[in-house]
């Protein structure tokens, strides 16, 4: 028995690991490389489904993201010019607001200067009559009384210069002073009777 069995080793002895032979062997193997080019054309077919699936997903994706972008980009750009456009009003509204406020001003002052030069020339006005005529005034008769109608923007001093009277004249004959103020429609006596 020992011999069978070395003889049946010896018979074996040619195979080594990995060395196995199949009496199928190269039609199965045949089978299974096709089997395996099948399955991995299939998984490759799948590959490229699922990467074009996805890359068209990812690129909707990314046109809907592009588009919110373009809408929000459209909507901020309104608003700024629309508060552009407020800005310039506001900035116009101001700049009017504030002219106003200088130009006044620079009337005041010019009316104030006007004021000071009318008041001199009716001190001057009474100081000097009073000191030349020391002789008592002429009334010459008249037989009627004279009014004058006061217009807008004249003064008494303008007044009792335009019918040549003094100030002060004018003044007794109104029963007034000089600083009573005057309007228009008001009539003043010119010449008493």
């Amino acid at each position: 028995m020992e011999n069978m069995k070395l003889d049946n080793l010896g018979s074996l002895g040619h195979i080594r690991e990995g060395d196995i032979e199949d009496p199928d062997g190269p039609q199965k193997s045949k089978k299974s490389q096709k089997q395996f080019l099948i399955i991995a054309t299939i998984a490759v077919i799948i590959l490229i489904i699922a990467s074009t699936l996805l890359f068209k997903a990812h690129d909707r994706a990314v046109k809907v993201d592009i588009n919110t972008v373009n809408l929000k980009l459209t909507t901020l750009e309104m608003g700024v010019s629309r508060l552009e456009g407020e800005v310039k009003e506001l900035r116009q509204f101001v700049s009017e607001r504030q002219a106003p406020e200088r130009h006044p001003t620079q009337q005041i002052d010019e009316l104030s200067k006007r004021l000071d030069r009318l008041e001199n020339q009716i001190t001057a006005v009474a100081v000097g009559p009073q000191a030349s005529t020391t002789a008592p005034e002429k009334i010459t008769p008249q037989t009627k009384a004279e009014y004058h109608e006061v217009r807008r923007g004249e003064t008494l001093f303008g007044i009792s210069k335009d019918y040549g009277l003094s100030l002060e004249q004018l003044c007794r004959f109104n029963e007034i002073t000089p600083e009573t103020p005057i309007h228009p429609g008001q009539k003043l006596l010119i010449s008493p009777q």
